[in-house]
């Protein structure tokens, strides 16, 4: 540490010092009068008063004077750069009480009265004792109070103890031995102010490391927010192309390129797809929706899936499941597992893939286990973090994202369900998801009926609002495959302009708008226009935290870009459907 560094603790300590010292006054300013109440007492008889009486009044002024001089310190409350007034004050309270003490056996010690010199030595070993323990903190008080009264009394009792003068020595030894313990035991006190300074420091430190390491995490989600919003804008409307395309596609090698095309959107959209999900998840807007239900259907699922994407590897899949119910949120806990296992697949190259549901006691341990290469211990928390990614330096996107088990880690706190990892190179991986056992008597009936869709879009009144001439124009001509009439608009005031007497039948907004325009405020003033019940959905890049909780907050539909074609469509039709049977506009489940 520098100079500068230990001048400052120096001078932090001694202040503490000072601190510590005064906040034992009261106490020792009480015991020091009933030592000397009870040693005019004693001594009364047996000395001449006229000495006495003085040296009572002088202790009890003193006393009074220290009281006035605590009070004072206290209400000041000194900083570090303030203790040098303080600091002399304690000492010559200390030194002046120190002289009356040391005056009590020059006045009264005689050897022609041992009971007399009994009391005297007693108190005054007393009030040494006594000012080791409470002025031990600082020793320059301790010394302005101990070393007059410890010279004094050995010396009054050579020259004047008589037959006792030999118990002089005792005292000589008294005080260096009450001296070098007080050394000591002040060496301990200042090393404990520097160990609480010093944690002091770390913990303030660290407060800071973390508040920085915070705000790099808020830099890095915003960050990704914009580069999705930004990228998720061209995409979208990319997709939406793509969808009218291969609507007029007519040749076989239209069709080809149409479908390597879509392949490219696809990869970019998982992509964005993943940021987008965990920045839903880190804004608290997903909601697991508990339920007991049976594995068996979800088992299936998984199985049908992979056992297939296993076998085009040349890979084994294996199911060993229970016949349990578990209280979970089915669709997140299969996305769980959708992660777990296409990971498994991507990181092994011979062997196979197991999907293990096993009941024990009050909990379901499901476990994906790998044949793969394994994971050190020291990188298997690491690969929790995003874009984290073993042995893929070069960043092949064929290799994965790294995302997925980031994903898997904020769903499994979302859900309160226990992940754990059990890897070793060259021993494959096994990743354990624990969750409390269901009740089949609660299992919910399903509800078999699904909604009706309105599959006859022909002249619906569609409104689209978007300041991206490319969104707008891609947007209509999907709409218009459909055989929907479509008006466009690049803000809520042209929209209203161009509503010429008949109202749109669905609202499809950008959520972000030019000037600062939000898609959630054009829908609200278009309806209060033109009616209430007028279906909309908020078409959003943006996945800042903040923002997707606004949109979803708003109660209007929403969607994320890219959207497909299918999504689109599905979307249109329910909330058409919804319209047309009088259901009102109930937002649906938030599609990504």
């Amino acid at each position: 540490m520098s100079k500068q560094h230990d001048s400052v603790m120096e001078s932090a300590i001694g202040a503490e010092q000072i601190r510590v010292l005064y906040s034992q006054q009261p106490l020792s300013l009480l015991g020091t009068v009933l030592v000397a109440v009870l040693a005019g007492t004693i001594l009364w008889d047996d000395v001449d008063q006229r000495l006495l009486i003085p040296w009572l009044v002088l202790v009890i002024v003193t006393m009074l004077a220290r009281v006035v001089n605590l009070v004072l310190f206290n209400r000041a409350a000194p900083r570090v750069a303030d203790m040098s007034g303080w600091r002399w004050r304690a000492i010559g309270f200390a030194l002046l009480s120190g002289l009356i003490w040391a005056a009590l056996p020059a006045m009264f010690i005689d050897g022609n009265e041992p009971f007399t010199l009994i009391n005297v030595v007693v108190f005054c070993v007393g009030m040494g004792a006594g000012s080791l323990a409470a002025q031990c903190v600082y020793l320059p008080v301790l010394y302005s109070f101990s070393v007059p009264l410890l010279i004094a009394l050995p010396v009054s009792v050579h020259i004047n103890g008589g037959e006792f003068s030999h118990f002089a020595y005792l005292g000589y030894a008294f005080g260096a031995t009450m001296l070098g313990f007080a050394k000591g035991a002040n060496a301990v006190f200042k090393r404990s102010i520097a160990m609480r300074f010093e944690n002091d420091r770390l913990i303030r430190e660290l407060k800071i490391q973390k508040a920085e390491a915070e705000a790099a995490n808020i830099a890095k989600s915003r960050f990704l927010a914009a580069a999705s919003h930004d990228l998720r804008q061209p995409l979208h409307a990319v997709g939406l192309y793509s969808g009218a395309l291969r609507d007029l596609s007519e040749s076989p090698e239209q069709h080809a390129l149409n479908a390597k095309m879509e392949r490219a959107i696809d990869s970019l959209d998982d992509l964005l797809g993943h940021i987008l999900e965990l920045s839903k998840l880190d804004a608290g807007v997903v909601q697991p929706d508990l339920q007991h239900f049976d594995m068996q259907d979800l088992v299936a699922r998984i199985e049908e899936r992979y056992s297939a994407i296993a076998k085009q590897r040349g890979l084994q899949y294996e199911t060993i499941a229970d016949d349990v119910v578990v209280e979970s949120d089915p669709r997140l806990l299969e996305r769980i597992l959708d992660n777990l296992l296409s990971n498994a697949v991507q990181f092994t190259s011979d062997g196979g893939i197991q999907l293990r549901v096993v009941a024990v006691g009050s909990k379901v341990h499901v476990t994906v286990r790998d044949t793969g290469s394994g994971i050190p211990a020291a990188e298997q928390q690491n690969i929790f973090e995003e874009f984290y990614q073993l042995g893929n330096p070069e960043r092949d996107r064929s290799k994965g994202l790294g995302l997925g088990l980031s994903i898997v880690q904020r769903l499994c706190r979302l859900l309160d369900h226990e992940l754990d990892i059990r890897s070793a190179p060259g021993r494959g991986t096994e990743i354990v998801v624990s969750m409390a056992a269901g009740d089949r008597e609660q299992i919910a009936a399903q509800d078999a009926e699904s909604m009706p869709l309105n599959l006859n879009l022909a002249d619906k009144r569609v409104m689209v609002i978007d300041d991206e001439q490319d969104v707008r124009e891609a947007t209509q001509a999907q709409l218009a495959s459909w055989g929907c009439s479509v008006s466009l608009a690049d803000s809520l005031e042209q929209a209203i302009r161009i509503t010429d007497g008949e109202p749109a039948e669905l609202l499809i907004v950008d959520y972000r708008l030019r000037d600062h325009e939000s898609g959630i405020d054009a829908v609200i003033d278009y309806r209060k226009l033109f009616g209430d019940d007028i279906p909309a959905v908020l078409i959003t890049g943006d996945t800042a935290p903040e923002r997707i909780r606004e949109a979803v907050d708003s109660g209007i539909q929403v969607l994320h870009k890219p959207v497909t074609p299918g999504q689109l469509r599905m979307c249109v039709n329910q909330l058409t459907s919804r319209s047309t049977r009088g259901g009102g506009t109930r937002p649906l489940r938030t599609a990504q």
